[in-house]
């Protein structure tokens, strides 16, 4: 049987007989496994390239006075997720990370995801609901621990697996610095190739790649006791042992598809402990939100897992009907739950500081702003002369 070969770009496949195109070559029989370690540090790559960028936009943000902790996340996230896409989808199953460490994201058929609107939106897919949802945010990356074609649980949602760059391709060469030109050079080719799409290619040249490879170069003529240098090093050797390791992807049974009952299974279970952690953790953000002082006389504690606890702080307060509240009485009981708080309020009943009765009724509190906390709540006695306290 002839021996499998490919051309410089990786655009011709030699079958035994001829060459093919490549999107058109089945899947590669001498592609190896993607080793754990070696995809993590590919995805740490990617993540730090990202952070370089926002870490310019900050700066750039503060000069004009814009300090939004939620538009930051929501830039970063978006821009990963435009990063990865784009990249994949414009060079082909690549980003700057998987181009360093030698691997490739394609379909289990073994096709890239082709240069159309339908190719894009797979990419996009995979890397936004595809991680966030599917992976319950990240977590299903763990999923790969437990099969042997080490796919994260977005790989079966998408029907996609990461192997190593076949050998003899421009992508499988020695040095994760050739691999990085390499990279570039099929980036930059895409802004005349990739059509009405170019615009996405120049700016991840601009934005992404052009920044990290001037960082590597920078590193690789600094000495070698310098810490980026180090680094640097590091890295590239990391990278090369990891791919040492990596088993041959023939050694296991071929990457299947779900069934369309597994797929549904597999969307709506992810979907339901997707939306349950991130309600969990809304919570607790939200939470942490109400802890502190109001009305400079009702402090907020963290009471327990989802419950805060309000309690007065002065010496002796009077309300309505005189009666009094002693310092270190519990006023609110509140479930953090998002959006709206549920809990209890104290109120009190008497007749001028006489006869007084003390009951919680229900209530609702709601967060309007960072000082502002609105309080909905019910009168415990009914027909009679109750006042919240």
């Amino acid at each position: 049987m002839a021996r499998e070969q490919y051309s410089v770009d990786d655009r011709w496949w030699w079958n035994g007989r001829i060459w093919v195109p490549a999107r058109e070559a089945p899947r590669q029989v001498e592609a190896r496994l993607a080793p754990h370690s070696l995809r993590s540090l590919a995805f740490a790559i990617d993540v730090l390239c990202v952070a370089i960028v926002a870490a310019s936009l900050v700066l750039l943000g503060k000069l004009a006075n814009i300090e939004s902790l939620t538009l930051f996340v929501v830039a970063v996230t978006a821009g990963f997720v435009a990063y990865t896409s784009a990249s994949v989808w414009l060079t082909d199953g690549q980003t700057i990370g998987k181009a360093a460490c030698g691997l490739v994201v394609h379909r289990i058929d073994g096709a890239a995801p082709g240069r159309t609107l339908r190719g894009l939106a797979w990419a996009i897919g995979r890397h936004s609901v595809g991680y966030f949802v599917a992976d319950v945010f990240g977590l299903g990356v763990l999923f790969a621990l437990t099969n042997r074609r080490r796919r994260c649980l977005h790989d079966y949602a998408f029907g996609s697996e990461v192997l190593m760059c076949p050998t003899g391709s421009s992508r499988s060469l020695e040095s994760p610095s050739a691999r990085l030109r390499a990279f570039r050079a099929r980036l930059e080719a895409a802004q005349t190739e990739a059509g009405w799409a170019s615009f996405l290619a120049r700016w991840l040249v601009k934005l992404i790649v052009y920044p990290a490879v001037l960082i590597l170069y920078v590193a690789g003529r600094l000495p070698a006791p310098s810490p980026l240098r180090r680094v640097r090093d590091s890295i590239a050797q990391s990278i090369t042992e990891a791919a040492h390791r990596a088993p041959l992807a023939t050694s296991v049974p071929p990457a299947t598809g779900l069934s369309p009952v597994s797929s549904a299974g597999l969307w709506a279970g992810t979907s339901v402990a997707t939306g349950t952690v991130a309600v969990l953790a809304g919570s607790v953000v939200l939470a942490h939100s109400l802890i502190g002082t109001w009305d400079d006389h009702i402090e907020v504690r963290q009471n327990g897992p989802g419950s805060l606890v309000g309690v007065t702080v002065t010496k002796t307060t009077f309300k309505t009907n005189d009666c009094p509240i002693a310092a270190g009485t519990e006023k609110w009981r509140i479930q953090a739950l998002p959006p709206r708080y549920t809990g209890s309020e104290l109120w009190a009943s008497g007749d001028r500081g006489r006869n007084c009765d003390y009951q919680f009724g229900p209530a609702s509190f709601e967060l309007k702003d960072q000082n502002t906390l609105e309080i909905c709540s019910t009168d415990p006695f009914p027909g009679l002369t109750g006042k919240n306290v």
